[in-house]
């Protein structure tokens, strides 16, 4: 699709949707045959992903620095563009009283398992070396969950400690969360206030259950695939959830160190 004979940059190529139906390029929507079906309302491509709304319409999550050419949809950390109708909402955004999106601002909608629940993390003015404010402000160094249901909320989980590109470990350090297929847990990387290295943390969220330990007293026996939850996260606080972490030892999260294999059941 990407090349001569189109407007489109040459050196990108099209996202396909959960669906399977839609295609995501350079803020166009494209079919099946990559027709362009609609345009986006967005200033410019920035930090996003493709992910499904809370009915499983697929969707593109996204910050925006500016509000689109149609107006609204804009300025915000976290806006949703409805790839079937072409609508756009903000739910962190100047217009509901947040404000003007940090820098270095990520997501994930890859709980497919539970559509609808859109993980954050955005770093703020740490990434551009000012450390002793990180944290200070509404969102800033924050890791936040949003539901993309009416009337939705939007769920402060905790500070990630990370300060990115400000920090002695650059873009290694940004935490780029992950949320996991059932919703319930976020990965994400830290360099825990610039301490030399990166390691990646795992918050559980309060719909989350431990797993019990393994009982091998009669053999090995294969681990049924978990079943798909049958109902949306029960996060209804915008208090910070208590993460038990410090660096170097932590009850939440597995460390990823050079020359180690790490096998991790992120569901």
């Amino acid at each position: 699709t990407s090349g001569m004979g189109n407007s489109f940059s040459p050196w990108i190529a099209p996202q396909v949707a959960p669906s399977g139906n839609l295609y995501v390029l350079d803020g166009a929507v494209l079919n099946s045959n990559m027709q362009v079906v609609r345009n986006l309302n967005e200033a410019s491509p920035e930090h996003s992903t493709l992910g499904q709304w809370y009915d499983g319409t697929d969707g593109l999550f996204t910050v925006a620095f500016a509000e689109g050419p149609e107006g609204g949809c804009g300025p915000g950390a976290l806006i949703g563009h409805n790839l079937v109708d072409g609508s756009c909402r903000t739910f962190v955004g100047e217009e509901n009283g947040y404000p003007y999106p940090p820098s270095n601002t990520h997501m994930s909608a890859l709980s497919h398992l539970n559509p609808g629940w859109v993980a954050v993390s955005s770093i703020g003015v740490a990434n551009w070396g000012q450390t002793e404010n990180a944290g200070q402000e509404l969102l800033d160094n924050e890791l936040y969950l949003v539901d993309t249901r009416p009337n939705g909320d939007v769920c402060r989980i905790g500070h990630h400690r990370s300060w990115g590109r400000g920090g002695s470990m650059g873009y290694w350090a940004e935490p780029h969360v992950v949320i996991s297929p059932s919703g319930t847990r976020i990965l994400y990387g830290s360099d825990w206030q610039g301490s030399g290295s990166v390691d990646s943390y795992v918050v559980e969220l309060p719909a989350h259950t431990r797993a019990e330990p393994t009982d091998f007293s009669e053999g090995w026996k294969p681990t049924p695939a978990p079943a798909a939850p049958n109902e949306a996260p029960s996060i209804r606080t915008t208090q910070p959830i208590a993460v038990s972490a410090s660096f170097g030892a932590c009850s939440h999260c597995w460390s990823l160190t050079a020359g180690s294999l790490l096998i991790l059941l992120f569901v």
